[in-house]
């Protein structure tokens, strides 16, 4: 009787440990889950399938209880967090003052993508199916989606 008392309440507390202290789901919490799992297999082994029910039950009981208590009591607001994150990942080109006709000059080589600058915006740009050297003025051309074709200025 005693194993099995300790067996459920290292599993709770190891589980305790995990949903407070470790983020993600760790080793404490498999160990946690064994270790009632255990408890309830002791309790069929010593007194049989009564026995393994209502382990079973007490370790229901005890789960849903510290839920109820740990929800109520606010501490997941706690532990969350509230910031908002209002940034763009990417921007259009047009956002960046960009139009056809604009003239820039590559950055690295275009085979057929690589980077270009216009004035002080650097972006990513795609040659219209030619190889362009680094360093060599281009033009914008089109735009294909959010894709900036550019093709070389021919002087």
């Amino acid at each position: 009787m005693g194993l099995i008392i300790v067996l459920m309440i290292i599993g709770i507390v190891l589980l305790l440990v995990e949903t407070f202290l470790i983020p993600g789901f760790a080793i404490t919490g498999i160990l946690g889950i064994c270790s009632i799992g255990a408890s309830c297999y002791f309790g069929y082994t010593e007194f049989g399938w009564i026995g393994a029910l209502v382990t079973i039950l007490i370790a229901a009981a005890i789960i849903g209880l510290m839920l109820i208590v740990f929800l109520k009591s606010k501490t997941w607001e706690k532990l969350t967090l509230k910031n908002k994150i209002d940034s763009k990942v990417d921007t259009t080109a047009a956002d960046k003052g960009l139009a056809v006709g604009t003239v820039g000059i590559a950055v690295t080589r275009l085979n057929p993508i690589g980077r270009a600058k216009f004035g002080n915006v650097s972006i990513e740009v795609k040659s219209d199916g030619e190889f362009i050297d680094a360093q060599q003025e281009i033009v914008i051309d089109y735009f294909d989606d959010e894709k900036v074709i550019v093709k070389p200025i021919n002087k």
